[in-house]
């Protein structure tokens, strides 16, 4: 079976094509536009990759999404139509209505369902409102039209996908109600003995200023406008910076940091607004911004080593999912500090290691729990580990998706006769 996977979002597809080709024999490959974002490159997991990809990566010009409206440069819709099996991600989910002979899959990362199907919300989240820009209303005419082509759906069952289900009517026939989880190379993501000696000097020494360290390194927004709400994208920060300070000032602590990362993005004012509660809650000593030398952030390789030599983790305190930071966190045997909807998780884990709490009095007693009981901290890092290795390995995951493609290629295929 041949399968092609097209929108590497935070290199889902990069993991899901690595843990499928070693888990089968099944031929998959993974196509990448010219211009592909830093994040969503092999090479930002692995830096062995750069200028060394495997056969089955495909990186050219010629794969920019961009070619679909220009009808003598549509290559990668001749290659994907060769395939078995195409798996779309993001705006590459729009090339579905052009892909004729592939069982078609969407495999949903967030925005795009949530955002970018939806002109106001887009506008709202990414262009201050401004009715001028036009990418919002052709976003979402080619994100909705390539839905309504998918054959099928892969998402979880979190509110905020469930809400972008409901409003753009997706037949629950589409709907996949097999859980595919994100993928990880625990190999790789696990935790580092020399990992202060491969930090530049000037993380080292922001590092070294505080010997309990709270890592925390989500995307910033705290402004609970609707469609931030709904979309999923409000991580509520506030709570986590309202929540450490009780934490040290309470337990008169002076020895433990909360480290965030200084990084551009649309929504900078976000960063300026926290950092104005951080001097009004005045623990501006305690709260390191690092700096990555590249200005949209640290590689996921870079995370590794500030994972290993942090205490504790932190995501998102906003919609009740979880994405890959948590995954990261567990995977280097690090306790992990969040909020996720627990009606959601017991649907897709029988058990699972989080710390949850959506309040500043809970966030605060999970990082005194951590720092005073050491046994409590360690058993937390071991049952992470534990827990991203039986669900989101390459080995086990790997496993449950062929098995799941399987099925799926041979519904569909008996449903076309």
């Amino acid at each position: 079976m041949k399968i092609a996977l097209y929108g590497n979002v935070c290199n889902n597809m990069f993991a899901i094509a690595k843990a499928v080709r070693a888990n089968s024999d099944y031929d998959v490959h993974l196509y990448l536009p010219q211009n592909t974002d830093f994040h969503n490159l092999p090479e930002n997991d692995d830096p062995t990759l750069k200028n060394n990809y495997p056969h089955w990566i495909h990186k050219h010009k010629d794969y920019n999404l961009g070619s679909i409206f220009i009808p003598w440069k549509r290559n990668i819709i001749k290659e994907l139509n060769s395939y078995d099996i195409v798996i779309l991600s993001s705006l590459a989910v729009s090339l579905a209505p052009y892909i004729k002979n592939p069982v078609k899959l969407f495999f949903v990362t967030g925005g795009d369902l949530t955002v970018l199907p939806f002109k106001e919300i887009h506008r709202t989240l990414l262009y201050n409102k401004s009715k001028i820009n036009i990418k919002p209303i052709l976003y979402q005419i080619v994100q909705r039209h390539g839905i309504k082509k998918i054959d099928h759906i892969i998402t979880q069952p979190f509110y905020p996908f469930k809400k972008s289900i409901e409003k753009l009517k997706i037949p629950d026939e589409k709907i996949l109600q097999s859980y595919f989880p994100i993928i990880f190379d625990i190999n790789r993501f696990t935790f580092r003995d020399n990992a202060y000696n491969q930090l530049d000097k000037i993380t080292q020494n922001e590092i070294s200023k505080f010997k309990f360290r709270i890592f925390h390194p989500s995307r910033i927004i705290i402004n609970n406008d609707k469609h931030l709400v709904d979309t999923g994208q409000w991580k509520q920060n506030d709570l986590l910076i309202r929540a450490f300070a009780s934490f040290i000032q309470k337990n008169d602590i002076h020895d433990a940091g909360l480290y965030l990362i200084n990084r551009q993005y649309k929504l900078d004012n976000e960063i300026l607004e926290l950092k104005k509660l951080i001097k009004r809650l005045k623990i501006d000593d305690f709260v390191i911004w690092l700096e990555p030398s590249n200005n949209k952030g640290f590689t996921r390789d870079d995370l590794v080593n500030i994972y290993s030599l942090s205490n504790v983790i932190t995501d998102d305190y906003g919609a009740g999912w979880f994405g890959s930071i948590c995954i990261e966190g567990f995977s280097c045997g690090k306790p992990v500090v969040s909020y996720v909807d627990e009606e959601a998780m017991i649907q897709i884990y029988p058990w699972h290691p989080f710390l949850s709490s959506n309040t500043i009095e809970g966030n605060a007693n999970f990082f005194k729990k951590i720092y005073f009981d050491k046994d409590f901290a360690e058993e937390q890092g071991k049952k992470g580990r534990n827990w991203a290795s039986e669900f989101h390995s390459q080995e086990n995951a790997g496993i449950r998706y062929v098995k799941e493609i399987k099925k799926i290629f041979s519904l569909v295929k008996e449903s076309t006769k």
